[in-house]
């Protein structure tokens, strides 16, 4: 058992050794969604069948229950749930709860979705209007406002009443409103023209030939130690033989005798 469970690292080693296992984080949602994605990463998604998860919402009165508890968490889960970025300082945030970050093809940076959580009652046409401005400071495409409670008719017409965005293919709403019970199920943002990061980052740009050439010669970087047998010479940018480590080993065996 691992009381202060932190990133998982004791999960994952007794994980990996075939052991049981009890991890607890109390300080925060965002620790368990920590080490629930890196066990997740190290042994698949079919770990996840292996084990309960306690204190996190499995339904929308669950979820409730955490937004009356401790609002701030409730914020970064609903912004976890929609695989964004909570803000991680509470207090001011220039109407900004989380970000989503996704790339488009034919674009070089990524793009971002701003995440506005509201709750209480009295949540109106003004938390869209204010969404708007946040967008048009920030530059960012999509907006979306997840809401506690049910969002009534005139928020969802002056959502409606901004242009769709995204390439002709694929466009979707520019304001997007999510509900509690929306949470629990599969993503309910539509992002533009999404291309999955990994292909996109993960392949280097090709090197150039002459660049190519230096870098492939470089095979070893020799600095002289005090004391120590001189190495044979032998032509640059040779690969490293076996003979030559088996003169070196005899040179500094002759050497050894000799003293």
């Amino acid at each position: 058992m691992d009381p202060f469970c932190g990133c998982g690292t004791a999960i994952q080693a007794a994980e990996q050794l075939g052991r049981k296992w009890i991890g607890i984080d109390d300080v925060t949602y965002l620790a368990i969604h920590v080490i629930e994605e890196r066990v997740v990463k190290a042994f698949g998604p079919k770990i996840k069948s292996n084990y309960t998860l306690y204190g996190r919402p499995e339904d929308a009165e669950d979820a409730r229950a955490l937004a009356a508890r401790d609002w701030l968490e409730f914020q970064k889960w609903a912004v976890f749930k929609l695989d964004g970025l909570p803000k991680d300082r509470p207090g001011a945030h220039g109407g900004i709860d989380g970000i989503i970050r996704y790339h488009q093809l034919g674009k070089d940076r990524a793009s971002r979705a701003i995440v506005s959580v509201k709750g209480g009652l009295n949540v109106g046409v003004d938390a869209i209007h204010k969404l708007k401005s946040v967008m048009k400071r920030e530059e960012a495409e999509i907006g979306v406002l997840v809401c506690v409670n049910p969002s009534t008719g005139p928020m969802v017409r002056e959502a409606a009443s901004e242009r769709d965005t995204g390439p002709t293919n694929k466009r979707v709403p520019k304001i997007q409103i999510v509900t509690i019970e929306q949470l629990f199920g599969p993503s309910p943002v539509l992002l533009p023209g999404m291309v999955d990061p990994p292909e996109v980052l993960s392949t280097p740009p090709p090197l150039a030939k002459r660049n190519r050439k230096r870098i492939e010669g470089q095979t070893e970087m020799l600095f002289p130690i005090e004391g120590a047998a001189e190495m044979p010479k032998r032509k640059a940018n040779r690969p490293i033989r076996p003979v030559d480590i088996e003169v070196t080993r005899s040179a500094y065996t002759r050497k050894a005798k000799q003293g």
